[in-house]
């Protein structure tokens, strides 16, 4: 599992770390940014859209899969 905290200044640097990966050989990646709710949507929807992994919104219950980058909605 690899997990990522940030807050201001931290959506351009996850951009390029997510980027830059270019296989999670079998991890799951967990981002945490500080972010209205609103925007962490689009903002995960960006970046699948520029990477070859799959990018979901974690919600309570959900199984976690390898391979795969979830982002975190602040409560």
């Amino acid at each position: 599992i690899i997990l990522i905290g940030a807050s201001t200044g931290g959506p351009s640097l996850i951009r390029e770390i997510i980027l830059n990966v270019n296989s999670l050989n079998g991890a799951t990646m967990i981002v945490a940014q500080h972010m209205a709710d609103g925007f962490i949507d689009s903002f995960a929807n960006d970046l699948a859209k520029l990477n070859n992994h799959a990018a979901k919104i974690v919600e309570d219950g959900m199984l976690l899969h390898s391979n795969c980058i979830y982002f975190c909605k602040h409560h």
